[in-house]
């Protein structure tokens, strides 16, 4: 398995066993929540949020639509996956919203996106 791959199905195992033991609860909202506090996160240059804590003096971070897809369904995503945004949109990050696809069908459906009238 390339490094990439491992490295990110490493980190969703350790989101998935922080959400498991309740240290984090996203909610299917799209929110984050740690004990009584939201975690706001931050956004990448592309407008994605993600979440970071720190974890045994190490920073852990994962995108919004990632950690909240693991915790409704209770498993990581599949190794190679992305997570997709139904709708289109980046910001909308409940759990009906988001699905797992390969890299070549997330490309695919994000660049015809725009090309849909709703």
């Amino acid at each position: 398995m390339p490094r990439g791959l491992c490295d990110c199905a490493r980190n969703d195992r350790q989101w998935l066993e922080l959400i498991q033991a309740g240290v984090v609860w996203p909610m299917a909202d799209g929110r984050v929540l740690r004990g009584e506090r939201e975690l706001r996160g931050y956004r990448d240059r592309e407008g994605y949020r993600f979440i970071g804590i720190r974890l045994r003096g190490r920073r852990l971070a994962i995108s919004l639509g990632r950690l909240v897809w693991m915790a409704c369904h209770g498993v990581v995503v599949p190794v190679g996956h992305d997570i997709h945004h139904v709708d289109g949109d980046i910001a909308n990050n409940v759990v009906w919203n988001l699905e797992p696809r390969l890299p070549s069908e997330h490309r695919c459906n994000s660049t015809s996106f725009g090309a849909l009238d709703f």
